[in-house]
């Protein structure tokens, strides 16, 4: 998971203003053109610097803000047998979300298996051919895709279930 700490907008904001002022600077107190074409060539480079910067702030903040939220689980019910519905809350700019569930066992032996769930407005998911009189451990999470990388929220708080 990212922490804010790794990156703080604010001061890569700074930091390429600084970079960019140095670099005006060298330009303007230069008297020979190859060394103000060398100086202009830096605060290019620099200004490109600081802006690669900036975006990848922008986008370690997207991430931070959207790991940072957390699915409720609101019910999860054995409707008929061999089956249970999951209803949660919908999360803000979620692209969709996952299910998790698995049978509940003492010996901490669990099968648990995944479930996606690709629409984003979907908040209830029927989970079909599940064994009768088990006890199930549902949790869900959000996903999203930021800058070609998924992120997801953390997982909701876990809700046990007997199927009918």
């Amino acid at each position: 998971m990212l922490k804010k700490e790794d990156a703080s907008l604010e001061e890569l904001q700074e930091a390429a203003e600084q970079i960019l002022m140095t670099a005006s600077s060298l330009v303007l107190d230069t008297s020979d053109l190859e060394t103000a074409q060398a100086a202009q060539k830096e605060a290019k480079e620099a200004r490109e610097e600081a802006l690669q910067a900036l975006k990848k702030a922008e986008s370690l903040e997207k991430k931070v803000d959207f790991q940072g939220r957390k699915v409720t689980l609101k019910s999860a019910k054995s409707m008929k047998a061999g089956k249970l519905q999951v209803k949660w809350k919908k999360v803000k700019g979620a692209l969709g979300y996952q299910i998790r569930y698995s049978v509940s066992s003492k010996s901490g032996r669990t099968k648990t298996r995944m479930l996606t769930v690709k629409k984003p407005k979907t908040t209830a998911k029927m989970l079909s051919s599940l064994s009768k009189g088990k006890k199930y451990v549902i949790r869900v999470r959000a996903y999203r895709k930021i800058d070609g990388d998924m992120v997801y929220t953390g997982w909701s708080s876990k809700k046990t279930v007997r199927v009918k």
